[in-house]
């Protein structure tokens, strides 16, 4: 059961957040001028993201690719991180082993539901 909540746990971030977020602004009241300004202020922090990720004029396509998948190449290497923190501890310490794969499954799950739960999720609102 709790290999199942680390798988959907990081999945449902997303989502989660979305509806207390939602929630929070039809209890609070919300008149269509703050509603506006709402969507005025997300569409220019929206705006502001954009100009950030874009990459500096004359900067290497090698670099703005790397810069733009970091958090794929974070999570990746947190995996063969374990994976290698895992093989040693499965080696030097027989009684371990359960443990470890049980942890190891738990950790690359959890990193991959993050990763595309919430690509997903975006995609079917349509963000």
């Amino acid at each position: 059961m709790s290999t199942i909540l680390t798988l959907l746990l990081p999945a449902l971030a997303a989502p989660i957040a979305d509806v207390v977020k939602s929630l929070t602004r039809k209890w609070g009241g919300v008149t269509v001028d703050d509603e506006i300004k709402l969507i005025k202020a997300n569409s220019d922090r929206a705006m502001a993201l954009a100009e950030l990720d874009r990459p500096a004029d004359g900067v290497s396509k090698w670099v703005a690719d790397l810069r733009a998948s970091f958090r794929y190449v974070l999570a990746g290497s947190l995996v063969l991180l374990a994976a290698v923190s895992g093989l040693y501890c499965m080696v030097s310490v027989p009684e371990l082993r359960p443990l470890v794969v049980s942890s190891y499954l738990d950790m690359t799950g959890a990193a991959f539901s993050f990763i595309f739960g919430e690509r997903i999720y975006f995609r079917i609102k349509g963000n």
